[in-house]
Formats: C-alpha cells, structure tokens, sequence
C-alpha cells in the first residue's frame, strides 16, 4: 500500500488513515501497543484491587501469603510492559513517520510535476506546499502518537466507567455527565485558540525573516556601513509585538479553558471519592477496589488536565495539516504535464503572435500589450529591452507556463493551446538564469537536455550515449577538461558530496548550454542564462552558441546586447510592446532606442 494525493476531503479520520496509507505495519504496530497498554492498564487496577485485598487477608491471619504471588508476578509483568511498551511504541511511530515522509515529499513532487505550470508560481500554491514538505515529518510523529495516546486513555477510561457502572451505576451515570462535556469543551477552545494562532502565521513569517536579517553576518555589515540598525530594530520590534499579542490572546484562550478544567475535573475527583467513601461505608466495595479506583480516577484525571491538552491540540494540528493536504490534493492538473516529451512533432515552420496581451494573476497592469511579431524556422532571433519590458514573459508563454493570454500564438497555424503539453515540451527547449546545477555527475548535468535519454532510475553513463553528450560538450568547448577531472564524464559535481568538483561560472554555463545541444528540439530559448557573467564572457559564449547551432531556430533573451550582433533579428521591447525590430546594422542605422542602449553598454565590449 502506498500513499496517493486524491481529491477530496481529508477529515478526522484520515489522521490515522493516511498513516496507514503510508505505512500500514508500523501504523498498525502502533496503535496495536496503544490498545494494548490500554487494556492492561485497565486491567491493572482489578489486579491491584484484589491484591490488596489479598493482602489485608494475609495481615489478618486468613490467608497463606502465597496467594499473593501471581497477583505480584501480574502487577509485574503489566509494569514492565509499560516501559518497553512505550519505547516499542516510540520505534514503531519513528518507521511510520520516515516512511510517509518519503511518500509526502514523493507526493509533493508528483504533484508538482502535474500542476499547470502557472501555479508553480503561485504563492498560495508555493507556501502550501512548502508547509507539508516542512511539517510532514514532526506533525506525523507528533499526531500518530497523540492519536494513539488518546485511543490508550479511552480505552483506560471506557474501563474504569465500566467498573463504576459495575459498582454503582449512578456513579458511573455522574462521571459519564461530567468529563463528556469536559471533552467538547476542551476541542472547542482548542478549536478557537488554533483559529487565532492560524491568523497569526503571516506575522510569525514576517517575525523570522526579520531574525534571519538581524542575525546574518553580512546584514549585520551592511546595516553597521549605511546605519540603518535603529530602523531594523524598530521593525522587528514592531512586528514582535503585533505578533506577540496575537499569541498572547491564543494562549490565554488555552489557560483560560486550562483553569476551568481544573477546576471542574478537581470537583469531579472529590466527589468520585466521596461517593466511593459512601459506598465503602456500606460495604458495597472492598478496600483494594476503593483504592484501585481512586488511583483510576487520579490518573484519568491527570491525563484529561495535562495529556488531553496536548493530544487535542496535536490532533487540532492535525487538522490543519489535512486541511493544506485537501488544498493540494485538490488542485488542478493538465493532463501529460508529467509525460516525456512527444517523440515525433511536426516540422517546425513559423511562428506567430497576433495581438498577443498578458497581464499575471492578480495583478492589473498589462506586461504584454497587442504583440504581433512572425519568426521564422531556422532564424536567429533576440528579444531585448530594459528590465519589465516582458522579455521573459514571452518565455512563459511559449512554454506553456501561463495560457491565460489574450488574442493568439499560432505555431504552424495552429493556436499554441491546443498543443498538447507533451507536444509543447518537444517544441520547445529552454534554459533559463537560474537553470539547475544538479549535484550529480558530469554526464547527467548534460544529459538532462534530453529527457528521454536518462533512465528512469535517473543515472546516465558514458556507455549509453556517448557521442552525443561527448558532441556537446566537444563543440561548447568543454571536452577536455572534463578528461582532465578525476573521473571524467562521470564525476560527481557540486560540494553536497564528499567526491564533489566545483566549477566555475562560466564552466556551469557550459554545461547548462549543452542541454540544448543534447534537446532535439527545434526551438532553443536562452532567458539570460549567462548574465552572471561578465559581459565580455557572455558575449563570446552566446558567438561561439550561435555558430554551433546555425541552422536552429533559437530565441535569446537578455538585457545585455553583446550577443544581439549574431542575431538574424531582434525585437526590441517597451512596456510590452515592440517598438523596434530588425537586425544589428539596421537598428544601429536608425539610432533609436536600441542603438542607443548599445552604444551605453559598447564601452563592456571594448
């Protein structure tokens, strides 16, 4: 059995459900020692009431004292099981929780990868997930033990109303009437201390990205250089109170309801005990069982005064987490967002935007306004401009990212929506500013850019395919010093692990621009991928890429115009909408705007 997202509803009783989902042993192990504990713990107190009577026999001359041994070996044995019961219990609870933690995250992924694209953008979507990729761990441990906690003292409890009602069933009767209320009264204002402590989580964000400022070296040099510390320190003190008084009132809820439980729980116990005390008066119960059942009734007691307070609000927590679990569930997939990309397309042939307008989620103002622009198979184009301008959203948009635009993208004549998504990914291949750097090895960096060359396990060996990643690296000018590194072609890359190489920069940049060597695609784009460059750098590898992959439509996208020179065309883009567009010479011939951004950036090339 294993763990799937599914959409709908996960409610009170997925709190032991989705355990079991996840690890079906271990949960049930779990719970089995739970019940277990329960029921001996209950059956504790008939043997301690009989042993003391037994014992009172003895003292008074009427028994053999080795009637009490089995009594002994019992009380005993039940003890012992307690112990090891509850590190069996903790052992069994620590699998169960390393288990669906492997199964969220893999969860997580899965879902990730068949989410449209735009929602990976999303904040709610980004701060849902993050919370059950953080959480899943310490609220499975914390909810599969307060679970099992609370079936343990149902079943001690269920056991010692029994023993009421088998005594006197008005004793029973009054027990039943009191603690039942005590019990909604508790989820209830546990219930409303969760609801104040939720509306408080925007605040508790705010609160440790302000204590990550303050504690960070380097901010710490910059607030000391430009004295701005008052100011900082004012803000996390501002932030600190408003989210201080927010937790102040959630925990005065819970002390508040803490107090009054006391107070009635007290009041139920001293009555409880009278009434045993009534009882023993008349006969109607032994001395073991008046002590047994008073020590039954203590110890319920303290569980519903301290245990109950945590598991209700372990199992609240729980809730909130089965609450972000719908969230997720529920969102929306495309379907093939996760398949590999179509193994045969159609000749690329043009592409076009007819009054193409995009404006993000949420927001009102336009980053894309009446685009038109036609591009042609097996031409080099550049789109360039100042920062806004909606260079990268036109990436977006050809890669499916956002759909929501208005007017058409037509790719051989046909709208780009009614692509699918897998046709769509064997359109297009891109790399980006921020592209990965896996820490893996060498041939797998490169052997991304094909995704249907990599294995399923994920591992690329020089035996597979050599010559292809051997061709990319060979023609990006990398081959041989990766010969030269210890392993080659296989080894490992990033400082995670303990064989790790570092690379430079510019060496990373390579790499990453070998994946669209690797992709067969017909339609690279290059989103400023080697801005962290110095632009002399970046200007020599974009010459070198658009020698080596002449004859491919290719599409780059950067603020900096050192590269534009071996463009066939560029577009030169303002608040989303093209203002000028031909080559390098006609452009610098009109002296508009793109010349003169180049003539402001020339002396970087010189």
């Amino acid at each position: 059995m294993s763990f799937k997202f599914e959409k709908k509803t996960y409610d009170w009783r997925h709190l032991l459900l989705v355990p079991f989902q996840c690890s079906p042993r271990y949960t049930a192990y779990t719970i089995v020692q739970k019940l277990l504990t329960g029921t001996l713990c209950t059956i504790l107190i008939l043997v301690e009431a009989d042993f003391i009577d037994k014992i009172l026999l003895c003292q008074a001359g009427n028994a053999d004292w080795k009637i009490v041994l089995s009594h002994m070996l019992a009380i005993l044995a039940i003890i012992v099981w307690k112990r090891m019961g509850y590190n069996l219990g903790r052992a069994f609870t620590k699998k169960a929780q390393g288990e669906l933690e492997y199964q969220f995250q893999k969860e997580i992924v899965r879902k990730c990868s068949r989410v449209p694209y735009r929602l990976l953008e999303d904040r709610t979507f980004q701060n849902i997930k993050q919370f059950l990729w953080e959480n899943s761990y310490e609220i499975v441990w914390t909810v599969l033990q307060q679970t099992g906690n609370f079936l343990q003292f149902l079943v001690r409890i269920m056991g010692v109303y029994l023993m009421f009602f088998a005594e006197n069933i008005w004793l029973g009767v009054l027990m039943a009437l009191v603690t039942v209320p005590i019990l909604y009264f508790s989820v209830l204002n546990e219930k409303k201390a969760e609801q104040i402590f939720d509306t408080n989580y925007e605040n508790r964000r705010r609160v440790m990205y302000l204590q990550g400022l303050l504690r960070n070296r380097n901010n710490v040099e910059e607030r000391t250089l430009f004295s701005y510390t008052d100011y900082m320190n004012r803000k996390y003190e501002e932030d600190y109170e408003r989210f201080g008084n927010v937790r102040s009132r959630g925990m005065h809820q819970r002390e508040g309801s803490a107090f009054v439980e006391s107070v009635v729980l007290n009041t139920v116990f001293a009555l409880a005990v009278i009434c045993q005390i009534a009882l023993f008066a008349k006969g109607r119960i032994s001395v073991g069982m008046f002590i047994a059942l008073s020590v039954g009734i203590y110890d319920i007691i303290l569980f519903m005064y301290h245990g109950m307070d945590y598991t209700i609000k372990a199992m609240e927590t729980g809730m909130y987490f089965l609450s972000r679990l719908t969230a997720m569930a529920n969102m929306p997939e495309a379907e093939g967002m996760d398949e590999l990309p179509a193994e045969q397309t159609s000749e690329f042939e043009e592409l076009e935007f007819q009054n193409v307008s995009f404006r993000y989620p949420r927001t009102a103002n336009y980053v894309l306004k009446n685009l038109n622009m036609k591009l042609e198979a097996g031409r080099r184009y550049a789109f360039v401009g100042e920062n806004g301008a909606g260079k990268t959203t036109i990436a977006k948009l050809l890669t499916g990212v956002y759909d929501s635009y208005e007017g058409k993208i037509l790719i051989n004549g046909k709208e780009l929506r009614d692509y699918t998504p897998k046709e769509r990914k064997a359109m297009f291949a891109a790399i980006y500013q921020d592209s990965a750097r896996y820490e893996d090895t060498v041939a797998v960096n490169i052997g991304v850019g094909d995704a249907r060359g990599l294995e399923t396990d994920g591992e690329v060996t020089m035996e597979e395919y050599p010559r292809k990643i051997e061709a990319a690296a060979k023609k990006l000018g990398i081959y041989e010093h990766i010969l030269n590194l210890p392993q080659g072609f296989d080894t490992m890359l990033g400082k995670q692990m303990p064989d790790g190489i570092a690379l430079s920069d510019g060496q990373w940049q390579r790499i990453i621009m070998a994946r669209l060597l690797m992709n067969p695609a017909p339609v690279s784009i290059l989103d400023e991928p080697a801005s962290a460059l110095d632009p002399i750098t970046e200007s020599s590898l974009y010459e070198q890429f658009g020698q080596i992959s002449k004859g491919k439509t290719t599409i780059s996208i950067s603020h900096r115009l050192g590269s534009t020179k071996q463009t066939d065309k560029i577009f030169v883009l303002k608040e989303g909408t093209i203002v000028e567009e031909g080559s390098h010479a006609e452009l610098m011939e009109r002296k508009g705007m793109y010349a003169r951004l180049y003539e402001s950036q020339s002396q970087w090339y010189r």
